[in-house]
């Protein structure tokens, strides 16, 4: 009986073992042994290239995702202490608590304006900027007239989106020095539009004729701030701000409130400020 040398399975693969007869002659020894080598190590470069095809897959089904988006400043926002409403916690208690439903539908129904460019298409406008808060894009038609009045429609539907940008732009190219956006920029220039990213909503309320600055009377509450689980360091009471009339001295112009539904704020979610951006 002939003398075998075998060369094993390696990997786990399918392919064929490689064996040797005694009765081959010693010139093609070689050859059969290297096309071995090469159809086993061909088996485990593309087995490797699998794997390492399927982590890419992953990675980019993951970065597009609109909750895998990572924007160059979101570690600053994980420092946030445990206690704060975040858009994460917000996300993953909307079925126990009133409050992170609300919350959750506003940010559910604003998410498509990340794109700030769908945003100017529904009818908002860059108006201005302001340190620490952002780019202040305005629907006027959804403006309420005064602090009685209901918003005009419904909390999933701000009057006023708040972006901030990333490290790759700089807010000066754009704005006057009173923090105005230039006008070439509001209606001819819209490619410095990807280099903002969603953070907050603003709601407002005109101020009445006449309405002493800064006394006048905060809307009624939109959110169910009061049966919130996790602890507020603003209240939406206390972060109502009135906004003085530019023309009238001591007079009301409008009221705002800002909500951090997309981009934490470790001064509270009803804060106007978020020093998270500079």
């Amino acid at each position: 009986m002939s003398k075998t040398i075998k060369l094993q399975k390696c990997w786990k693969t399918d392919f064929p073992d490689t064996r040797i007869e005694e009765s081959t002659p010693m010139h093609m020894r070689d050859s059969i042994v290297n096309r071995g080598s090469s159809t086993l190590w061909r088996g485990v470069a593309g087995r490797i290239g699998q794997i390492l095809a399927l982590i890419l897959v992953t990675v980019l089904l993951f970065a597009c995702s609109d909750e895998g988006i990572l924007d160059p400043v979101s570690e600053e926002v994980q420092e946030i202490e445990a206690e704060s409403i975040t858009p994460a916690w917000i996300q993953s208690n909307a079925g126990n608590s009133a409050l992170a439903r609300e919350l959750n539908d506003v940010r559910k129904a604003t998410q498509k304006y990340k794109d700030a460019s769908k945003a100017l298409y529904d009818g908002y406008v860059p108006v201005n900027y302001v340190p620490g808060m952002g780019f202040h894009f305005v629907n006027f038609a959804l403006v309420a007239a005064n602090h009685e009045a209901d918003p005009v429609d419904g909390i999933e539907n701000p009057p006023i989106l708040v972006y901030y940008t990333t490290g790759n732009f700089n807010p000066d190219d754009v704005i006057k020095e009173n923090g105005d956006v230039k006008d070439y920029f509001t209606n001819e220039n819209t490619d410095w539009l990807e280099y903002l990213r969603l953070g907050a909503v603003e709601y407002a309320h005109l101020g009445d004729a006449g309405e002493p600055f800064p006394t006048g009377a905060n809307p009624a509450n939109y959110f169910s701030d009061e049966e919130a689980p996790r602890n507020l360091k603003v209240s939406e009471e206390e972060g109502w701000e009135p906004i003085p009339n530019p023309e009238i001295e001591d007079e009301i112009f409008f009221t705002a409130l800002h909500v951090w539904v997309h981009r934490g704020n470790p001064d509270g979610l009803f804060a106007p400020f978020n020093p998270t951006i500079n």
